[in-house]
C-alpha cells in the first residue's frame, strides 16, 4: 500500500520511506536466510537435547513419536529407545534411528529456506532502481 501511495503521490519523502521499509525487510530476509543456513549443524544437538529431556520426563511421548515416524532409538536403534527392544519388537520393528528420520527433513527445510531467501534477496537488490 505504501508503494501504491508513493507512486500516486509522486512524493520524494514517501519514496524514501518506501525504500527504507524495503531495505529493512531485505535485511531481515537476508538475516533470517543466513541464520537458517548457519544453524543447520545445530539441528542434531537440539534434537539430542529434546530427546534426552523426553526420555527422562515423558518416555510415552517417545513411543508415540517412534510409532508416528517409523523409527527406533535416537542415534542408533538401541540408543535411548522406548521400549528398549523397539527394533526387535513385533509391534515396532523399525530399523531407522529417529535422529536420521527427524533431522534430515528439518535440515532440508532450513537449507531450502536459506537458499531461497538469499536468491530472492539477490533478485531484489539487482532489481532496485537507482536514485
Amino acid at each position: 500500500l505504501l508503494g501504491m501511495y508513493t507512486a500516486f503521490s509522486e512524493s520524494t519523502a514517501s519514496t524514501r520511506v518506501y525504500f527504507a521499509v524495503l531495505l529493512i525487510l531485505l535485511l531481515v530476509q537476508v538475516l533470517t536466510s543466513s541464520l537458517a543456513l548457519a544453524r543447520q549443524g545445530d539441528v542434531d544437538l537440539m534434537l539430542y537435547d529434546a530427546w534426552e529431556r523426553a526420555y527422562d520426563r515423558d518416555p510415552q511421548s517417545l513411543v508415540r513419536l517412534e510409532k508416528s515416524y517409523g523409527c527406533c532409538g535416537f542415534a542408533s536403534l538401541y540408543d535411548r529407545a522406548v521400549p528398549k527392544d523397539c527394533a526387535d519388537n513385533a509391534g515396532f520393528g523399525f530399523v531407522i534411528p529417529c535422529r536420521d528420520r527427524l533431522g534430515r527433513p528439518i535440515k532440508r527445510a532450513m537449507s531450502t529456506l536459506g537458499i531461497t531467501g538469499l536468491v530472492l534477496a539477490g533478485l531484489l537488490v539487482t532489481r532496485m532502481p537507482n536514485e
